[in-house]
This record gives C-alpha cells, sequence and structure tokens, in this order.
C-alpha cells in the first residue's frame, strides 16, 4: 500500500507531496491533482485540484486543511485514496472558471468566476511501479527519501456547471518525499507516457557544476519487462504554457 510517510519535523527543507491525475485525449478533458505539506507546519497540506475542459479552459480550486488520511490526501471537498489496485478520487466544491494562458500569466484558483466543479475517478494500474531510487547508488537532494511514479487506465466522470464530461483514458500518479532543495540545480527535463501496449517513465537532471545534462533515469515497461532509458534529449520550453517541444527516446528493449 503506498501510504503516506511520517513526517521528519527535524529535518530542515523535508516534504512530501503527491501528484496525481488523468486525460481523455479524445474529450480534451482531465484531471490535474498535486498536493503536499507546508513546509512551515507539515501537518498542513496544500492542495491544488484542476480540471482540464475542452479548448483550453480550466476549471480550478486551490485549498489547505489538515490532512484526514493516511494513504493520500482528505482536505476541504478533495479525497484522493490509494487501493490495493491503484487509486480514486473524488471532489464536489466550486473552482474558478479561467483558462491555461490565464494560469501561465498569473496565479488562479481563488477568484472569480466560478462554477459547481465534481468529479469522480477511478485509475488501475496500466504497468509496474517505477521506483526512482530501486538499486540506484545516487539520490537528489530534492527527494531524497523515496520517489515513486506509476502509469493507469482511469474511468470517471467530470462535471463543470450543467456540462458532464467522461475521464475514461490515462492515468498517473507520482509520490515523493525528501528535503526539498532546489538552489543549486539549473533545472530537469521530465515526461511520462501510458499508452496501452507500454509506459515510459524518463527524468533527466541538469548539473549543478556546469548545468549539462547528466544521465538520464527512467524505464519503459512493456510485455512485463522494465527496460532502462539510455537518451532522453527534450528542447527548453518556449513559452510559460509549455509550447510544444519534441524529444527523443531510446531504450535498450528491442
Amino acid at each position: 500500500m503506498d501510504s503516506n510517510v511520517s513526517p521528519q519535523y527535524d529535518i530542515p527543507l523535508w516534504n512530501e507531496t503527491r501528484w496525481n491525475g488523468c486525460w481523455n485525449g479524445e474529450a480534451g478533458v482531465g484531471l490535474y491533482l498535486h498536493a503536499g505539506r507546508y513546509r512551515r507546519d507539515l501537518d498542513m497540506w496544500w492542495v491544488q485540484a484542476v480540471a482540464y475542459l475542452p479548448d483550453g479552459r480550466l476549471c480550478l480550486d486551490r485549498f489547505w486543511g489538515r490532512n484526514a488520511s493516511s494513504r493520500g490526501v482528505r482536505v476541504g471537498g478533495l479525497h484522493l485514496e490509494m487501493t490495493e489496485d491503484g487509486w480514486r478520487a473524488a471532489f464536489d466544491g466550486v473552482g474558478q472558471l479561467t483558462t491555461v494562458d490565464a494560469l501561465a500569466r498569473a496565479p488562479q484558483g481563488s477568484s472569480a468566476p466560478v462554477s459547481s466543479m465534481s468529479f469522480e475517478v477511478q485509475a488501475t494500474p496500466a504497468a509496474p511501479v517505477w521506483d526512482m531510487y530501486a538499486g540506484a547508488s545516487e539520490r537528489l537532494d530534492f527527494a531524497g527519501d523515496m520517489h515513486i511514479q506509476q502509469g493507469y487506465q482511469t474511468a470517471g466522470r467530470l462535471r463543470v456547471g450543467d456540462s458532464e464530461y467522461r475521464l475514461d483514458g490515462i492515468g498517473f500518479k507520482d509520490h515523493s518525499s525528501g528535503q526539498r532543495d532546489f538552489a543549486k540545480w539549473h533545472g530537469h527535463r521530465y515526461f511520462m507516457i501510458v499508452t496501452p501496449e507500454w509506459t515510459c517513465h524518463a527524468l533527466v537532471m541538469y548539473a549543478p557544476q556546469d548545468g549539462l545534462p547528466m544521465a538520464p533515469w527512467g524505464a519503459l515497461h512493456r510485455n512485463g519487462q522494465e527496460h532502462a532509458i539510455v537518451r532522453f534529449e527534450l528542447p527548453d520550453l518556449a513559452d510559460s504554457a509549455g509550447g510544444l517541444p519534441q524529444g527523443i527516446l531510446m531504450s535498450t528493449g528491442s
């Protein structure tokens, strides 16, 4: 079971975050659920609950609270729970109506116009868990305790105002903990791909000393086997909305 970890109150910059989401490419809708501990009060959690809507529209809420769950996040109207066979999430509340472009320019989620927003989604594994530190001799100083990810298939529904959408598609989770010290890092590149045949995790850090890319981390899960990522390139983001970067993925597997 992917349970929450015990807070390390005596370690400076220590934290824990959860990041889950889903995407229905045919409908152009999905969820972005991001939550973590407030660094000055590790028993308080912040939450970002975002619904992607067609044509670049968003409905989102940002809120804080004490987490009533030990296996995910139960804060405000959000209940995100890790289960034996995946994860599930539900929300019943109100969010701000905005757009991707507006969010790229300034924070959103606590102003008008608003709409009722609710969703229910169930995620079942599409591939095994990828443990970033399994067999690794090196750990990073922004998530040095643990860092796991997994790809999923999802089913569910999203309702914003009078419109309802299906959340049938792909999903993901990312759970990490440890010190969060990004001061010396130049940046990173990351993506995750979930398909019916395979799932891929790819990550490269840009080194503190010279800002050059380090050896990539990652895995490609296919046909019950795990293949290492040996090369990963991704251009700089062109704008604050993410741009349209393209990259190369190579695996040691055939």
